[in-house]
């Protein structure tokens, strides 16, 4: 029996419902299951001002395109989310990201952990390495520029946690957000930042 399941939901939009419902065995395509096509679909999904799903991406593919594609029709045709507000109370767009297993009968496919967006080397963690990951919402411009950063998930360290929304910007700057229509839109990112020592290991996941 082929299993599709998503077992990871990165920070960001709030969603309505368990996201492991969104996608089940039915989904796999069935040339992909003649083929033994299988691995981990990274969805990214734009979300709207009243929370549905208008535009979807694969920045991270399953090595097979209607693995991929399935994906995206899945979480984006099923999805629901709680409008992003911003710092006035006004609904914004936002960047939803999770990730789908494919998985057939016989040895699983490789299934890594939450990558980070950035990782940043600094000479001493003024932490333990597995406390190092800081977690970001931005607020970001149409033209992909930061507006505004908040820590939602903290470090102990109060310096990562602002050297952190100093380096997300960079990580805006290439990624604007656009709507269904294609126009650069302005809205929300989650990003989580880990910092490791110069010549250390990065904790394990």
């Amino acid at each position: 029996m082929a299993l599709a399941g998503a077992a990871i939901i990165y920070p960001g939009p709030t969603p309505i419902g368990d996201p492991a419902r969104w996608i089940g065995p039915s989904d796999y395509p069935a040339d992909a299951i003649f083929e033994r096509k299988q691995g981990v679909s990274v969805v990214e999904v734009t979300v709207d001002p009243t929370g549905h799903a208008v535009r979807c991406r694969v920045p991270v593919g399953s090595g097979s395109v209607s693995l991929d594609k399935a994906a995206c029709a899945a979480v984006a045709g099923r999805g629901l989310w709680q409008p992003t507000i911003d710092q006035s109370g006004g609904p914004i767009f936002a960047i939803y990201r999770q990730r789908v297993t494919w998985m057939l009968p016989g040895p699983r496919p490789k299934s890594p952990g939450v990558q980070p967006d950035m990782q940043i080397e600094v000479a001493k963690l003024p932490v333990s390495a597995a406390d190092a990951t800081v977690v970001i919402r931005q607020i970001q411009r149409a033209d992909g520029s930061q507006e505004s950063c908040d820590v939602v998930q903290p470090s102990p360290s109060r310096a990562l946690n602002s050297v952190a929304c100093t380096v997300g910007a960079q990580l805006t700057a290439n990624a604007p957000i656009d709507d269904a229509a294609g126009q650069l839109v302005r809205g929300a990112r989650w990003h989580l930042i880990e910092f490791v020592e110069k010549g250390a290991a990065p904790p394990s996941k």
